[in-house]
């Protein structure tokens, strides 16, 4: 096992309809992709639960149904969460869901793909009594591949929106907007059913969420387009193929 998980894109996203008990002006922070920004409930305590109710929408405004079986939530302080989706008549508990954490970055592994256009999660306590609830990001995605025994590695190539200049006394400036994440993701020892799955996914998906080192650490994760077709090669001696793509994130 090599860490690495491919999941689908991150169904909430700022064309959602996202409600929460506090913390309103601050709900974007759930899906800006950067996770120390965060969303905090504000005069929360043990006894206040904190919901995030998300309805999907499309870029259009139009309520949809999305396939998941995976929340991924990024630099937290909960210590108990529950979840739930909507079946169209009444919340229904995610049994998987109901958990005490320990780890400020965490996987919620729903054993049956859901189905739902609302999804809800509840956060019950935070690891120091009576603090607020704080989220750096909040995902909501569908599995795609996991546990597969390919070699992978991924050299980065970052990019950036700033530069430098020097001004009249040769005093140096230096401005940066933003850094995104990019590189090209190299795989090896990729079996033809593994193939078979990822392939059709990655030509039809807009974007995909990726979680680099699962085993080691948890925080590298980034939702990337796919920023160039497959490039694959085949050792036809081990029937196994080998691939190579280009990510930038969104």
């Amino acid at each position: 096992m090599n860490g690495l998980k491919i999941f689908s894109e991150n169904f909430l996203n700022q064309y959602d309809t996202i409600a929460v008990v506090s913390g309103d002006a601050m709900k974007g922070y759930l899906y800006d992709q950067k996770q120390d920004t965060q969303w905090s409930s504000s005069g929360s305590d043990d006894v206040t639960e904190e919901s995030i109710d998300i309805t999907f929408l499309n870029w259009q405004g139009e309520a949809g149904d999305h396939t998941f079986d995976r929340i991924i939530i990024l630099n937290h302080n909960l210590k108990a969460i529950t979840a739930d989706y909507w079946n169209g008549a009444a919340w229904v508990a995610i049994a998987e869901a109901t958990l005490t954490l320990a780890a400020e970055y965490t996987i919620i592994e729903i054993a049956t793909p859901i189905t739902a256009g609302r999804v809800r999660v509840n956060c019950t306590t935070a690891q120091v009594a009576d603090e607020e609830k704080v989220i750096g990001e909040l995902k909501v995605c569908l599995s795609v591949m996991e546990d597969v025994e390919w070699l992978s590695s991924f050299p980065r190539r970052d990019q950036k929106r700033g530069g430098s200049y020097n001004l009249s006394d040769g005093g140096l400036v230096a401005w940066k907007e933003w850094t995104k994440v990019g590189g090209g993701l190299s795989l090896k020892n990729v079996k033809l059913a593994d193939l078979q799955t990822l392939t059709p996914y990655m030509k039809s998906a807009a974007f995909i969420t990726v979680v680099f080192y699962s085993d080691f650490d948890l925080s590298e994760v980034y939702e990337f387009v796919i920023d160039s077709a497959p490039v694959l090669t085949l050792d036809r001696k081990m029937s196994l193929f080998s691939a190579r793509m280009e990510f930038k994130e969104r």
